[in-house]
């Protein structure tokens, strides 16, 4: 009997694996936590927020989508609210619904530091 070799089909090779891009995902994700703990800062120096926490990653916290909070004097009084951060979309709309009393942003890498510090001091609005 013959054997016949069929030619491979193309593949389309990917660097990285989906577990790496998912380590990927979560290292840029920190490195974003990291960059809004710089402009709370920031806000804490310019007299905009009173403080902020930054929630340890799996703290009981963090598992209800909390990964800051943060405080600001409103009429005398201290205001808290707490949000959740993410850098993927498929994320941010899971987490929507999942943490759904905790406000969740959406900052894709790239997001500009103006429209970031905004979203957050939108939070004490209203």
């Amino acid at each position: 009997m013959q054997r016949i070799w069929a030619k491979q089909k193309k593949r389309y090779w990917s660097p990285i694996g989906k577990r790496d891009r998912e380590h990927l995902g979560s290292a840029f994700g920190i490195v974003l936590e990291e960059e809004i703990v710089d402009y709370l800062i920031e806000l804490q120096n310019e007299k905009l927020i009173h403080s902020f926490v930054r929630h340890d990653q799996w703290s009981p916290e963090d598992m209800e989508g909390r990964d800051f909070t943060v405080q600001k004097y409103k009429h005398g009084i201290v205001v808290q609210v707490s949000f959740g951060v993410t850098i993927s979309g498929e994320s941010y709309l899971k987490d929507r619904v999942r943490y759904r009393p905790v406000p969740q942003f959406w900052f894709p890498v790239g997001t500009a530091k103006r429209l970031i510090v905004d979203s957050i001091l939108t939070l004490f609005k209203g």
